[in-house]
């Protein structure tokens, strides 16, 4: 019995072991790098900065809400008696502006506040607490809705009467009385009007 000779497919003697890399090839992968890494820096920063952007608007929304519910219940222990704040207002406006900076976190954000009352305060009349937050992000590179600019406005009866905090003698603009009256910071652009019942 004869051996079989073996077939060959028209490629005598070669293997595939593997691609062999060509000189021109070595920096390829490095340029190919270079040019999706700033696309993929972006994305991540934009995530980073969307997400402190969302929870400040969500920080801002439930912080005034819940300073301005405190506030009409409680005037006179409805937050801290003191803060960082430059608004001149009677000590229950200083707690209620203070729980407002509190309640809403945002590490980004300069924030401003402005409480309204239309009638003075007492009980059935209307409190306005609004808060506004100008994000910044922490890379600047991506662009945010609205200009970075969160605005929030709370709007609540008033149900308890202030008896004890409000100055009668030393400073007759802080004096407790039905006239209407606004305690609010001074915004970059100097608009409140958003700020209403």
């Amino acid at each position: 019995m004869a051996a079989r000779e073996p077939r060959h497919h028209g490629h005598v003697g070669r293997r595939r072991v593997g691609r062999r890399r060509r000189p021109d090839d070595d920096g390829a992968a490095a340029v190919e790098f270079a040019l999706v890494l700033p696309v993929l820096v972006l994305i991540l920063f934009g995530i980073v900065d969307y997400g402190l952007f969302f929870s400040a608007s969500l920080g801002a929304r439930s912080g005034v809400h819940d300073a301005a519910r405190a506030a009409v219940v409680a005037p006179s222990t409805s937050g801290p008696a003191s803060c960082d704040t430059a608004i001149v207002a009677p000590a229950d406006i200083t707690r209620l502006i203070c729980s407002v900076l509190a309640n809403t976190q945002s590490a980004t954000a300069k924030k401003y506040v402005d409480i309204e009352l239309p009638d003075g305060w007492k009980v059935d009349s209307p409190l306005v607490v609004c808060e506004r937050l100008d994000v910044a992000g922490l890379t600047g590179l991506v662009p945010f809705p609205h200009g970075g600019r969160i605005q929030d406005v709370a709007v609540l009866t008033i149900e308890q009467d202030s008896t004890d905090s409000w100055a009668t003698d030393d400073d007759p603009a802080l004096e407790k009385t039905d006239s209407p009256q606004t305690y609010a910071d001074v915004l970059p652009d100097g608009d409140w009007s958003w700020c209403a019942p």
